[in-house]
């Protein structure tokens, strides 16, 4: 469930990895640090259907979280006509102040439910209760994806849960998470996105500005309104199957498509259900919207357009404008293209100032002496994702810090200047607390429960009050007066609608706000003395976050349109106020959900043994003219991932041997450790022969290593031990041919790695920051063929030159002592950078890498080797178009096409020669492809020419990207 940028990966097709590790084969090695604090302690609780896993603190949440699952799982397994044949499990976390979800069927049922809820506006608001509304789109995913219907059903009985043997995962997400969206919608109850005023404003400007296509839905894309289009698109879509086809068409089409054992075969079960194939189906969906939502913006229309003039074109999510006491509007730039920053917009010279680069999704303060206080999301203990206080004092161009792991995420000035009000999050309820200046608490004011939700503050001039935009599970969202003197709230709205982002004017006789009164968000003003409130803009969008300049009549706001957020000023003196009466009733209507039974329950410390032993198997078969070999593959994970293991076993006859590749992670402690073992035969014959084999080679290797990640929002550092052993010799030789020396290869090894790289929204590649990496490898102490040191220093920098061109360079050395392996240059292979999110590394590729590309010349020339290196590489990188089409069946789409121009230089050489440098020129061609809707796929088109003797013209095709 989308809540902002920054958790937006969490979201993003969790399966997906899941079936690269255990299917495709890819080392677990490679996962992010951390799935946990380590300092957590965890238990469960067992109800009918679920196994509730909840840490320090969630006990009583993990017990309503368990009433209202099995509440919803009696609902929901009777409309989607399915029941899972094992406890799902549930972890329910609170280490990032962010509200968002995720499911996956997995190597098992999971749900991972995050207990910080959500406040406006982020498209979530209109929930009855946070875990209702949570659960039901996840246990949604869940029961959906799960779902298997004949043949498939048999085959898991069989197989177990084989990745391929759950039909729902291959449909495009936007069938996926449509559905679970059109299932957390209650019209009558005034709950859901479905029916939610802010996905009306989205699909509104959508039919404005244009509906997307089918093949362009199909994959992922990042056009606004990128990754909640998913969302938006879906459940409209469900909404209309309803409409035209009846409700009872929904259920159909999932129990026709959860027996395919052929992938992505949804046209066909389209025409079974429907009569229809998805593009006859989408040209009826993009009538429907035009017909349900043309009527509003006919009525805005005539009733009157009355909105500000745009400020800023940057769109995306720029905005939070606020007014500072020079009249400057300080607004956050958030255009997908570069880092977030904090800008100033001076009205009388109409000129921008960026003052500092911050995180995505953070909000401010401004003082009357110009200080600003930031409430910004980093990385605290490598795996909280919270909320932390950093203030800019005027005329500084540098953050201080002032809290850590604080977990504050609203924050408002005192007018002293030597106060702050701060918004406290953590365990699922919000204290609102009083700060000294750098931080340090001095008095709680207010403490909520878990069915409060606090957002949004601003105090009042005169420093008795605070306004906030308040949720209660009784009345929905409301604004409330916060008395300082009696620390007591009063409400000052009671609607159906939803109200929120208050600011107090400067005369502190009103407040203004946003709210969609009239089923558009609009701006509002409210006179604190007569409790009349007055509509101020009328948008065929939406408009957000007002504030107002110290004379008044002027409100800076953040408007809704096709390419997301802006900002505009609305003059408000010489526009007509439009009175809005207020609908009285509650938003949200609360629903009951009846204890668990204690008879029904029990509660355990957190087991392995619930979640630890492989789910599925695959039989492993080769048969060629190489090898002939029959076993298993197998894989698995604990529900908290602090085990992960792959499995691969094979007898190989040819060999009369086992062939074999064990991956293991074990991620509950700092540093995490990660083992590889694997065995593998490879056959070659006699040239003058396709059939008799000349040598049978048995490769050998096992390596370790222990990974101690320091991670941060914005950079993220690492260090490692790595221990690798190798052996390569002939298992059969035959009889005319010539034996080979048996080969072995063994070292240890230490890295640090500084990685700041970061790959913007729009990006065609990473545009900013730099990696550095320092490694050593000593062959030394062990009695192997190849001996010695190897040191190496590997730097890539990344500089955005505006909209998307990047400047790319890598610069690298190695020297080596005694006989160590060679290093060698050559060839066009991808120069793939082997960090990985959170800063974890593959230790199989970090070290003892001994090949190197070197585009314009063939691998493995003797002019291109030695115990020395140097290399660099210089990339201008440039977008040709972005296309983000693609097919339905089979799934496939072309996202973007990009160029590069490129220099390489370099030479590898033994100590007793003297440098080279061999240089290489040429361009490349990328095309970013999806294959089966999500899978990201990138293939070059190259020519490459060397400069020196040795060189020559390459013209080649490779997959990967860049350095």
């Amino acid at each position: 469930m989308r809540i902002s940028k920054i958790t937006s990966y969490l979201k993003t097709s969790l399966f997906i990895p899941i079936i690269g590790v255990f299917l495709l084969g890819v080392s677990p090695s490679t996962k992010a640090a951390l799935s946990h604090d380590p300092a957590l302690h965890w238990q469960t609780l067992v109800t009918e259907h679920f196994y509730i896993h909840y840490h320090d603190g969630l006990k009583n949440l993990a017990h309503q979280v368990g009433a209202i699952a099995e509440n919803v799982h009696t609902e929901l397994s009777q409309k989607i006509r399915w029941t899972p044949r094992q406890r799902v499990h549930v972890v329910l976390s609170d280490e990032f102040d962010l509200a968002n979800g995720s499911a996956t069927p997995f190597p098992l049922n999971q749900m991972i439910l995050l207990v910080t809820p959500p406040d406006p506006y982020y498209s979530l608001e209109d929930y009855g209760d946070w875990f209702e509304i949570l659960i039901r789109h996840e246990y949604t995913h869940i029961l959906h994806l799960d779902k298997g219907e004949g043949k498939v059903t048999f085959l898991r009985n069989i197989l177990g849960r084989f990745p391929w043997l759950f039909p729902n995962v291959y449909q495009p997400n936007w069938l996926i998470e449509g559905f679970a969206t059109y299932m957390e919608t209650d019209t009558s109850r005034g709950i859901g996105r479905g029916q939610s005023s802010y996905f009306e404003m989205q699909m509104r400007t959508e039919v404005l500005n244009g509906l997307k296509p089918l093949n362009q839905m199909n994959q992922l894309f990042r056009t606004w309104p990128g990754g909640s289009s998913t969302y938006l698109y879906g459940v409209n879509f469900y909404q209309f199957i309803e409409n035209k086809y009846g409700a009872d068409k929904i259920p159909s089409f999932i129990d026709d498509y959860s027996d395919n054992l052929l992938p992505y075969s949804i046209n066909s079960t389209a025409r079974r259900v429907f009569q229809r194939n998805f593009s006859q189906l989408w040209q009826e969906f993009e009538a429907y919207l035009r017909a349900k939502h043309q009527p509003q913006i006919d009525q805005i229309s005539q009733t009157g357009i009355v909105a500000g003039a745009a400020i800023t074109h940057e769109g995306f999510e720029t905005g939070h404008p606020r007014v500072d006491p020079t009249g400057r509007v300080i607004f956050i730039k958030d255009n997908g293209l570069a880092q977030a920053s904090l800008v100033a917009y001076s009205v009388s010279q109409k000129k921008f100032k960026s003052l500092v680069n911050i995180n995505p999704s953070s909000r401010f303060d401004v003082h009357d002496s110009g200080d600003i206080v930031i409430a910004q999301p980093d990385l605290y203990k490598n795996n909280h994702l919270v909320f932390d206080l950093y203030l800019l004092k005027s005329g500084e161009s540098r953050l201080k810090r002032l809290t850590r792991g604080g977990r504050y995420i609203y924050v408002a000035w005192h007018p002293d200047g030597r106060h702050l009000y701060a918004v406290h999050n953590r365990l699922g309820t919000q204290q609102l607390l009083l700060l000294d200046a750098q931080g340090k608490i001095v008095d709680t004011l207010w403490t909520g429960d878990n069915h409060t939700v606090l957002s949004q503050i601003d105090l009042a001039p005169d420093g008795q009050n605070i306004v906030a935009s308040l949720w209660r599970r009784t009345t929905g969202w409301n604004l409330e007066l916060f008395s300082l003197e009696n620390r007591q709230w009063q409400m000052l709205t009671r609607s159906t609608a939803i109200e929120g982002q208050p600011q107090f004017t400067p005369d502190g006789q009103s407040i203004i706000f946003s709210a969609d009164y009239n089923g558009v968000y609009n701006i509002h003003r409210l006179n604190l003395s007569s409790g009349e409130i007055q509509r101020l803009s009328n948008v065929l969008g939406g408009a957000f976050a007002p504030s107002e300049n110290l004379q008044g009549g002027l409100v800076y706001y953040a408007g809704y349109g096709p390419s997301g957020f802006d900002i505009y000023a609305l003059n408000t003196q010489n526009q007509p106020l439009l009175e809005t009466v207020i609908i009285p009733g509650s938003s949200g209507l609360p629903q009951e959900f009846p204890a668990l039974e204690p008879t029904k329950i029990s509660e355990t410390p957190y087991r392995l043994s619930h979640s630890l032993l492989p789910r599925w198997w695959f039989p492993h078969f080769t048969f060629d003219n190489t090898n002939e070999e029959y076993g298993i593959i197998t894989g698995g994970s604990d529900a908290l991932q602090r085990h992960l293991y792959a499995l691969d076993l094979a007898y190989n006859a040819d060999a009369d041997d086992f062939s074999w590749a064990i991956n293991y992670l074990y991620d509950r402690w700092q540093p995490s450790l990660s083992l590889l073992s694997q065995q593998t035969f490879t056959s070659a014959f006699f040239s003058n022969s396709t059939n008799t084999v000349s040598r049978r080679t048995r490769f050998l290797e096992h390596q370790g290593s222990l990974t101690l990640p320091i991670l941060h929002f914005n950079r993220a550092f690492s260090l490692q031990l790595a221990g690798i052993y190798l052996t390569e010799q002939d298992q059969y030789v035959h009889p005319q041919a010539l034996p080979h020396a048996k080969i072995t290869d063994c070292l240890v090894g230490a890295a640090a790695v500084y990685n700041s790289t970061k790959k913007r929204h729009f990006s065609i590649s990473r545009n900013h920051g730099q990696n550095l990496a320092l490694i050593l490898e000593d062959s030394s102490p062990f009695n192997c063929d190849y001996n010695g040191r190897a040191y190496l220093l590997d730097w890539r920098g990344f500089l955005a030159l505006g909209k998307q061109n990047v400047l790319a360079l890598h610069i690298g050395g190695a020297r080596g002592e005694q006989s160590i392996r060679p290093y060698t240059l050559g060839g066009f292979a991808a120069a793939v950078d082997t960090a990985v999110l959170g800063g974890m590394v593959n230790p199989r590729t970090r070290f003892n890498k001994r090949n190197l590309p070197l585009r314009g010349y063939a691998a493995n020339i003797p002019q291109l080797s030695g115990d020395r290196l140097l290399i660099s590489s210089l990339e201008w990188r440039f977008p040709i178009t972005r296309i983000e089409r693609g097919i339905m069946a089979p799934p496939f789409a072309l996202d973007q096409i990009s160029g590069t121009l490129f220099v390489d230089s370099g030479d590898a050489w033994y100590a007793h020669q003297s440098a080279t440098i061999s240089t290489g020129v040429g361009f490349e061609i990328d095309f970013k492809l999806f294959f089966g809707y999500n899978l990201p796929f990138n293939l070059k088109l190259g020519y490459a020419k060397g400069l020196e003797a040795w060189g020559q013209e390459q013209i080649y095709i490779s997959t990967g990207t860049s350095f």
